[in-house]
């Protein structure tokens, strides 16, 4: 019998997509409810963090410069991949800054004001 800690990091992955995608497919504030569902699905168990964190950073929206100074501020640039990152009303430094600390980020939308 498969028990949870058993469960392979892409059956995870997927099992998590599902999950949060039908529960929050009607909300006005998906990004925030998905967040924060995904940084809660990493304290299920120590199998589930890793795949959680993935989903977590796969797609970002930030919308200010403080949030970008929140996550430049970390010593080490995340190991999880961002595939899509939308920027809306940022400088460019702090911007180029961001860049930094993300890997692989295969689409960038940039909104200015």
């Amino acid at each position: 019998m498969a028990t949870l800690q058993s469960l392979p990091p892409e059956l995870i992955i997927k099992i998590l997509e599902h999950s949060i995608e039908s529960d929050l497919s009607t909300t006005l504030d998906w990004d925030e409810k998905r967040r924060r569902q995904l940084r809660s699905t990493s304290l299920v168990a120590r199998s589930w963090t890793e795949p959680s964190q993935r989903l977590l950073w796969r797609n970002m929206a930030i919308d200010c410069e403080v949030k970008v100074a929140r996550l430049t501020e970390r010593t080490t640039p995340r190991m999880y991949r961002t595939e899509t990152l939308s920027l809306a009303g940022i400088a460019v430094e702090p911007i180029i800054a961001l860049l930094d600390h993300l890997r692989g980020v295969d689409d960038l939308v940039m909104l200015f004001r």
